[in-house]
């Protein structure tokens, strides 16, 4: 059941035709979800949720925003109780996911140099300019949802060149600042769950009767998988982003670890029914155990065949590309180029969701390991 969430603002008006489109729009507001409360600090209300979202638009005047906007939130974005502890929590788990050596999985902070670079790199432009939201039923719809202790504009780039090519790509932050936890670790399931399908009811109003399709990375992966099984929402395809569990064999520790994935999959009336991508670094070329058959339609199975970094499925690592002498630069450099070509794998997915999904041209890069039927 989608639950009704409320929203602070939002603009719905005519755009012209997709041909008058030249630039790519970014807009975020705050949702408040009635379902749920939330206190922090001084504030004591429904439970918050920033949601952000790339499209065509018209070109503004208003230049274009920065990498930390885009992580932070635009100037026009209403400020509330938490956001200051909120932004210190978001920079902190941004350091954790982008400065750390892709191959030894090392923080990078050589005499506590992080925090120059950081600034460095949140004044960085991208590519999205400020904008209205879309009029609903504009644009097919792709959901993104992020990994635990991440944030709505964790993948950026890939959603850049998703909206380039006609969909709406919509995230949010998902995690906020808890007075006793550590930022990310606090939600508990049935609340993020809540905080995802109103997340849900908003993209339907957005979509109108366009496709709606569902990516996620790791923990946000992990809720696809739960959503789709149990809640069996109107989405076209779902993109399964390494969810940790690709490769485990064990039931036991599954169910120790991941005890609502392994609840929610193992019922044998909870099937995903719409048609899967699951993607993860190989390790040989063998099927994920746990995931396969966990499906009544299609389902691929896609390996990433060299080395390829948990974080490499977002766009964080390839950030410090723009800063001089990174000790892991030529792994930066190799697992950027995977990175922009399994994105383009990923949109003829959202494209044509099924059958129709390729071999992948270059077997040295990826390779599919299993597919149903």
């Amino acid at each position: 059941m989608i639950r009704r969430c409320c929203l602070l603002f939002l603009v719905l008006g005519f755009q012209p035709s997709h041909a008058q489109f030249t630039a790519l729009g970014f807009a975020d507001s705050l949702l408040f979800d009635a379902s749920q409360s939330y206190h922090y600090g001084d504030y004591q209300a429904s439970r918050p949720l920033r949601v952000m979202a790339w499209f065509q638009a018209k070109p503004t005047s208003r230049g274009f925003l920065s990498f930390g906007e885009l992580l932070m939130g635009t100037p026009t974005l209403r400020r509330v109780a938490w956001d200051t502890e909120q932004q210190e929590a978001k920079l902190t788990c941004w350091r954790e996911n982008a400065f750390v050596h892709l191959e030894s999985g090392e923080v990078l902070d050589e005499a506590g140099s992080i925090r120059i670079d950081q600034h460095q790199l949140l004044l960085l432009a991208t590519e999205a300019q400020p904008n209205d939201w879309p009029a609903a039923g504009q644009y097919p719809v792709v959901i993104y949802h992020h990994g635990s202790r991440g944030f709505g504009a964790e993948n950026y780039q890939m959603a850049e060149n998703w909206a380039k090519a006609g969909f709406l790509v919509l995230s949010a932050d998902f995690h906020l600042p808890h007075p006793q936890w550590a930022y990310g670790l606090a939600e508990g399931i049935d609340s993020s769950m809540a905080s995802l399908r109103c997340l849900f009811a908003f993209a339907q109003r957005l979509a109108g009767k366009q496709a709606i399709f569902f990516v996620g990375h790791s923990w946000g992966a992990q809720q696809g998988w739960r959503f789709l099984a149990e809640d069996a929402p109107p989405i076209k395809g779902f993109i399964s982003l390494e969810t940790t569990l690709e490769y485990k064999t064990n039931a036991a520790e599954i169910a120790d670890k991941w005890p609502y994935m392994f609840e929610t999959l193992m019922h044998k009336e909870r099937k995903v029914k719409v048609p899967v991508l699951a993607v993860a670094a190989r390790t040989g070329s063998l099927p994920f155990p746990f995931l396969s058959h966990k499906t009544t339609g299609w389902q691929a199975q896609l390996g990433v065949v060299p080395e390829f970094a948990h974080e490499a499925f977002t766009s964080l690592p390839f950030l410090r590309l723009h800063l001089p002498m990174q000790p892991d630069d030529q792994l930066l450099r190799a697992q950027q180029g995977l990175y922009h070509d399994l994105g383009k794998l990923l949109l003829h997915f959202l494209r044509v969701p099924g059958s129709a999904f390729p071999e992948p041209t270059d077997p040295t890069q990826f390779e599919i390991v299993y597919r149903q039927p």
